[in-house]
Parts: structure tokens; C-alpha cells; sequence
């Protein structure tokens, strides 16, 4: 039997399903089960064959032995990573994953097979099995809920999941920080300090926990001596909360700044340029002339060619938050440049969210789908 291999996209995941049999994993807290491992497993793969184990032993009371697959024998098996039972099930050809933090679930008879993208497929999926299949809640870390079970029956369809919208979901909350609970949410803050033997973190960003980086491209201090680039307001004097997105003088220390950060860390990928965090505008002729979020996404646009040839690997990032929480009409985002897409039009976690304020995020996220090259979701209930 080979698995069929298809794929459907929806819009934050891409998933397909085909039936299988139903077999017992485990009963009365016993189980004929092993965990199989490549016989060179990756630390993804030891990591996610571990969760699958303390999992499964919570629901059923059934600790399932974690081998190399050379030691399996005839035992029927959860096969975790690249194993060469999963080689043997895909044939000749490779099963290329769609992208390599992709997850992908299969059964087989009384087989099962779990594996994924090159960087953090597999945990990814060790947790789709754990969370759909065995009911597993990460509600915060060290804080896990499951139902134990006498009878733990499995009918697993074919799944492949894989975040085709967005690239990351940077979850802001303190608990997010947790990289236990982030690795079981499949999320990716980028203060959590992934670990890098379990992919890591693909986001270095400058300025460190300062994503409203306007503050520090002029700073206050320089309102007396750069009134320019401070924003005008409707009663016509210049504010010091907030900044000028169209002042050639800003625009250009905004390009220094961005190429500064990147001189000074070569670890640093993205550079992040957003707008400063009020909801003070700018009324000069030329942010009225354009409309403030434009004038905002001129700049970054400006920022991003201005880096493209020094550092061709390297980014600029900003907020689609408040006045630029919407594409401007007409725009067009340069290659390099990332989107971070906030929840700021949503109240907190601690309330009831009204359906007109989910959609208008959900309006904002299908603006931004297909428009931005790269799209990150900040998760923008802070708890802290």
C-alpha cells in the first residue's frame, strides 16, 4: 500500500484526509506498541517520539518503548521521522514536504507513521497526533490536560498540515515565552529562545524587544533640533509622540538606521520599522497628500531597496497595526520587505471578542493575503 499523496490549502492551513482502519494503541494500560526512531534520529525527531511516549502513557497508563528502528522487529510501531519504514511506505520517490515545518500523519494497517519538513515537521507533527488524535490540551506550560482512557482506539487518516498563511504566528504573551508550550502550540515567539538543535528561531530582529522603532530613529531628544520629522497635528504644531513617515529627513535616518542594524550584528536578518505606538498621525501636506499608511509603507518600501544589494539575505519588517493596519490601494510591498500583521483590532483574551471585530481582522488578513511576501502574525494579546 502507498499513501496517497495530495494536497488541499485552506487559509491557515493546508490538510487532506483518507480513511483508515480503526486499531487499539493501547488497553488496560498495556500496549504491543513501539516508538521507532531513524537509527540516526535528529533531535526533532528524539523530541517528538518523547512527547508521543509521555502522552500516550497519561491517556492509557501504556509507557510504549522508544527503539532505533534495526531494534523493532515484528512489533507493530509509531514510526516518528525519516525511519526506514516510512521509506519503504513512500517508494522510490521522496515525499517532498511543502514547506519545512510542514507535518505530515499516515496509518498503514496497524502501522503508524509520523514525520515532517526538515526543521520542526516532525514535533509539529508529534503534536497534530498528541493534540487530534489523542485529545491532548497545552493550556500553559506544565499545565497539560488529558482524558484518560481504557481503551485508546486509533483511526488516523492521511494528514498533511502545513502553514501555507502565514509564515509565523508570534504569540505575545507571557506564557508564549515558554518554548515547551510554544514547540505544542506550533507557535514561534521571537523572545522564547527556541532551541537551536529543535530549529531555532528564524527571526533576528533589531531593535531587540523594540518593535516601534520610529521612537529610536529620531528620538524624542531631537524634537527641538529635528522638527521635521516629528508629526504635525491638526492644530498645526508639531507633536513629540509621533513621527513624520513622509519628512525626507526621517525617511533618510530611517534608511541609516536600517543599515546601522545590520552592520552591527550579522546575526541580525530583519530590521523592523513601525510606526510609534499611539494613535497620533500626521497631518503635514505630505502624509495628507498620501494618506498616512501610505506614506508609512513608502518608507519601509524605501528602507528595503536601500539594504536589497549590502545584504541580500536581510529584511525589513513592520507593523500592519492602527493607521497602517490596512495595505494602502494600490501599493505593492518590495521582496524584502515582511509584514506583521497585529491582533490590535481585537480586545484582549480576558474578554468576549464581538463578531464585527473578528472581522475586521479577518478583513485585514485576506488584504494582506497573497500581497505581502512574507506575512507574520503577532498575536497581540499581552499579558505582561
Amino acid at each position: 500500500m502507498k499513501f496517497n499523496r495530495m494536497l488541499a490549502a485552506t487559509l491557515l492551513c493546508a490538510s487532506v484526509a483518507a480513511a483508515a482502519e480503526e486499531v487499539i494503541l493501547a488497553a488496560e494500560g498495556r500496549s504491543d506498541y513501539v516508538i521507532a526512531l531513524p537509527a540516526a534520529a535528529t533531535p526533532q525527531e528524539e523530541f517528538a517520539a518523547l512527547e508521543v511516549q509521555r502522552t500516550l502513557a497519561a491517556v492509557s497508563g501504556a509507557t510504549l518503548p522508544v527503539l532505533p528502528e534495526e531494534a523493532v522487529g515484528a512489533a507493530p510501531y509509531i514510526s516518528v521521522g525519516a525511519t526506514k519504514f516510512l521509506a519503504g511506505r513512500l517508494g522510490d520517490a521522496e515525499f517532498e514536504m511543502p514547506d519545512e515545518d510542514s507535518a505530515a500523519l499516515a496509518q498503514d494497517g496497524d502501522r503508524i507513521y509520523l514525520w515532517g519538513g526538515g526543521r520542526r515537521g516532525v514535533i509539529h507533527a508529534a503534536g497534530l497526533f498528541c493534540d487530534d488524535v489523542l485529545e491532548r490540551v497545552c493550556a500553559a506550560p506544565e499545565t497539560e490536560y488529558v482524558t484518560s482512557r481504557d481503551t485508546v482506539r486509533v483511526e488516523l487518516p492521511f494528514l498533511v498540515s502545513t502553514p501555507a498563511f502565514p509564515e509565523i504566528r508570534d504569540v505575545m504573551t507571557m506564557t508564549a515565552l515558554n518554548p515547551g508550550w510554544a514547540l505544542a502550540n506550533r507557535a514561534e515567539p521571537l523572545f522564547a529562545n527556541l532551541p537551536e538543535e529543535l530549529g531555532g528561531t528564524r527571526i533576528h530582529y533589531a531593535p531587540a524587544w523594540h518593535v516601534h522603532s520610529y521612537d529610536l530613529i529620531v528620538p524624542e531628544s531631537e524634537f527641538e533640533a529635528r522638527p521635521e520629522c516629528f508629526a504635525l497635528g491638526a492644530d498645526g504644531r508639531r507633536m513629540r509622540r509621533q513621527r513624520c513617515s513622509s519628512s525626507p529627513e526621517f525617511r533618510r535616518r530611517a534608511v541609516e538606521f536600517a543599515l546601522a542594524k545590520l552592520r552591527e550584528n550579522p546575526a541580525v536578518n530583519h530590521v523592523l520599522i513601525a510606526m510609534s505606538d499611539n494613535y497620533d498621525v500626521c497631518h503635514c501636506a505630505g502624509c495628507r497628500e498620501t494618506g498616512v499608511g501610505r506614506a508609512h509603507y513608502d518608507l519601509v518600501n524605501l528602507a528595503a531597496r536601500a539594504i536589497r544589494d549590502e545584504f541580500p539575505a536581510g529584511r525589513i519588517g513592520t507593523l500592519a497595526y492602527n493607521a497602517a493596519g490596512m495595505p494602502p490601494e494600490g501599493w505593492r510591498p518590495e521582496p524584502n520587505l515582511t509584514i506583521w500583521l497585529a491582533t490590535d483590532c481585537v480586545p484582549d483574551m480576558e474578554r468576549h471578542i464581538p463578531a464585527e471585530q473578528n472581522a475586521a481582522f479577518k478583513a485585514r488578513m485576506e488584504a494582506w493575503r497573497g500581497l505581502a511576501p512574507k506575512l507574520h502574525i503577532w498575536d497581540y494579546h499581552v499579558t505582561f
